[in-house]
């Protein structure tokens, strides 16, 4: 009889549906499926292994989760302290300020007609549209509150703190800022200028003399310091881009100090 190939050792279980199935019972049975049901219980299996061992977690944030609905998702992650470190950009962070100030974002289409959406000052974030006048009004209040501040650099992940901390005391709303806020969870933003976050600042600079520097290199520093406090890093990358990469860097410049 010829030798079973060393390939062929764990077959494949039909999935089969039964009521009273609980979400850790389901995930378990499709490690035995394939293609994404398998991936997705396999990265239940890692999150629970980060969640048990002594690790640093990190979460990086690119694309347009929080205008395209999953800001309370990641909030209740930060809240709960399920991560210890967020990496977002700075679109993500305004979308949820936004929010959190108690505005909306709405269900459009990526075939609107542009001019026309111009002419209503409507801005579109893909398939969702908001308001050009809310946004506007975000970029000054972030302005405002920048030009509060003591006149010096603040790191990013300082002035985020700051920001979330303010956000929380005026609107005592859930969010990702506010949650960081409340659960001291820190928030990097690599490219903060490459929001409207960063137009805010600028605003506050050209208004307000001294106003809005932000350290980025202090936050390489800051996050390199993170990776060091514990013996394993691990990460959670949603979408890529610039957070994944500051994410991969703090674990190579924290082999320097």
């Amino acid at each position: 009889m010829k030798k079973k190939s060393r390939f062929l050792q764990t077959p494949i279980e039909p999935f089969a549906v039964e009521p009273g199935l609980t979400a850790d019972q389901v995930l378990a049975r499709m490690e035995r499926i394939s293609f994404q049901g398998r991936n997705l219980a396999t990265a239940h299996r890692i999150w629970q292994k980060m969640l048990q061992d002594d690790v640093t977690i990190f979460l990086g944030m690119a694309g347009a989760l929080s205008a395209g609905g999953l800001r309370m998702i990641v909030a209740h992650f930060v809240l709960h302290r399920y991560v210890d470190c967020l990496v977002s950009t700075g679109a993500n962070l305004y979308h949820d300020l936004h929010e959190t100030r108690g505005q909306r974002h709405y269900v459009g289409s990526p075939h609107a007609d542009d001019a026309a959406l111009a002419e209503d000052r409507i801005d579109r974030v893909y398939d969702t549209f908001a308001s050009e006048e809310e946004f506007i009004g975000n970029d000054n209040w972030i302005a405002e509150f920048a030009a509060t501040l003591e006149r010096r650099p603040h790191t990013g992940r300082e002035f985020l703190n700051l920001l979330g901390g303010h956000l929380w005391k005026t609107t005592r709303a859930d969010g990702i800022l506010t949650a960081a806020y409340r659960a001291n969870v820190p928030i990097f933003c690599p490219a903060i200028a490459d929001s409207s976050i960063g137009m805010g600042l600028s605003q506050a600079r050209q208004k307000s003399p001294g106003a809005g520097y932000i350290d980025i290199i202090g936050d390489i520093v800051e996050s390199a310091n993170v990776i060091i406090r514990r013996p394993r890093t691990a990460s959670v990358v949603l979408g890529g881009g610039t957070p994944k990469n500051f994410i991969n860097q703090a674990s190579v410049q924290a082999e320097f100090y």
